[in-house]
Parts: structure tokens; C-alpha cells; sequence
């Protein structure tokens, strides 16, 4: 079988390779027009409350985000806070499927939490579409 060629159109590009956790991305991150007319989309979704400190509350959002950057941190930081139990909560990245209006069709086709990995599997879904609306 030939391999088709999806493009993958980038929203927010990726901060580092040491940023990669979805914690530091929401919205819309990347998608591929499919030959139907669909697209599928990645996307951050999810709530994010996160502690800095023991006895400090939980920042949400783009505040824990920027205080996150503001302190220097990156993924490896983020999973000392995390062992230390600091996360309420953090979201992830989805794959998302919507029509020619924007309406969704299907969601939550994968869910990852590296952007990496989101940007792979978007792929791997793309041709996996292709497959099944064309051959």
C-alpha cells in the first residue's frame, strides 16, 4: 500500500523538547485536513490546578502555567511536584475528529500527555481515517 502524505498544520509549536508535557499547552495544538473534508485535531484539554509549594494553594490554569515558566521549570520539574503530590489536577492531549462545519464527530480518539507523542498519534489516526473513508 503507498503511503499517503497528511499534512500536519501546527497551531502552537512546541516550547522545547524539555516542555512536552501537555501542562503547558491548551487549545488547539496541531491538525490534519483529511481528504473528506474532515479534520482531526490535537488538542490540550483538561483542568490544571497545581501547587508550588506544600502550604501554598493551588494556582489554575495559565496562572499555574506562567508561574510554572516564570520559576524556570520543565517537564523534569513538573514531575517533582508531582511526586511531591502538589498536582490537583493537569490535563492532556486528545485527538479530535470534526466535520466540514466544525462539528465533532468523535472525540477523545487517543489520549496522550507528550506533545510528541500527541503529534505521532494524530498521524497515525490521520492515515488509519484515510484508510477506512477511502480504501
Amino acid at each position: 500500500m503507498t503511503k499517503i502524505n497528511l499534512t500536519v498544520t501546527t497551531v502552537k509549536q512546541k516550547l522545547s523538547e524539555d516542555r512536552q508535557d501537555s501542562f503547558w499547552y491548551d487549545g488547539d495544538v496541531a491538525y490534519i485536513n483529511l481528504l473528506s473534508g474532515n479534520k482531526l485535531y490535537l488538542e490540550a484539554t483538561g483542568e490544571i490546578r497545581l501547587a508550588f509549594g506544600i502550604d501554598e494553594n493551588y494556582l489554575k490554569g495559565v496562572q499555574a502555567v506562567e508561574k510554572a515558566l516564570d520559576d524556570g521549570l520543565n517537564d523534569e520539574g513538573l514531575n517533582e511536584l508531582g511526586i511531591q503530590d502538589l498536582f490537583g489536577n493537569n490535563n492532556w492531549f486528545v485527538v479530535i475528529k470534526v466535520n466540514g462545519h466544525g462539528d465533532v464527530i468523535s472525540d477523545d480518539l487517543t489520549v496522550v500527555h507528550s506533545y510528541d507523542d500527541g503529534i505521532k498519534q494524530l498521524k497515525q489516526l490521520a492515515e488509519e481515517e484515510h484508510i477506512k473513508e477511502y480504501i
